[in-house]
């Protein structure tokens, strides 16, 4: 069984991106924990949000799961260089940048991504490497492949040419999952799913 087995903090950073995927943000979700996986704090992607629910950012292409992540946390009385973020894509480079201002002590990022993604921008200067953060690449394989495939039906059904040209380069990092996402495309039981579910429906992925 695929979702008993995964770790909280990824079950939480699914749990973000799915609600993202469901009012029509990009599918990325994050959470920010202890050394012990204490949740701390948690965040999606809002940047297409049309209303505010709880006060997270929104609505602007800042947006950002990670931003929404590290934002609520009181910075006076956690120590961030002893937490971890954990995310579902590869950050960008305004969410790397945050996280070294941050000063968060490690990040974890689930799957690859050729077009944004910039954790190599932890080694770009002195300044940056100096915040001896550590970065853990993706570990699991479905969990890649289901996160990648998520976005691909997104950047599907989204339609907007700019967002379409990036399609083919996640597809070549990951061919399977590019498979997976436009089986999903074409099929519609992700959309089907919208608002059933807390989490993406593993079964719609292939997995019990």
């Amino acid at each position: 069984m695929f979702w008993p087995q995964l770790a909280s903090p990824w079950q939480i950073c699914l749990e973000e991106a799915w609600a993202a995927y469901c009012v029509g943000s990009l599918p990325i979700g994050a959470a920010i924990t202890d050394r012990e996986r204490r949740l701390l704090s948690r965040g999606r992607n809002r940047i297409y949000d049309t209303r505010d629910t709880d006060g997270a950012l929104w609505g602007t292409r800042v947006a950002h799961a990670e931003i929404n992540a590290l934002a609520p946390l009181d910075h006076r009385h956690i120590d961030l260089t002893e937490c971890i973020l954990y995310i579902t894509t590869e950050p960008c480079p305004m969410c790397t940048g945050a996280m070294r201002m941050s000063s968060i002590g490690e990040i974890r990022y689930a799957s690859r991504d050729p077009v944004a993604g910039s954790v190599a921008l932890f080694e770009a200067s002195s300044f940056m490497q100096r915040g001896q953060c550590t970065i853990v690449d993706p570990e699991d394989p479905t969990l890649e492949a289901i996160i990648t495939a998520l976005l691909i039906e997104w950047v599907l059904r989204d339609q907007r040419p700019k967002i379409l040209a990036i399609l083919n380069t996640w597809a070549t990092v990951n061919p399977a999952a590019g498979r997976l996402g436009k089986e999903l495309y074409h099929s519609n039981q992700l959309q089907a799913s919208r608002g059933q579910t807390s989490c993406p429906p593993t079964s719609c992925f292939g997995l019990p």
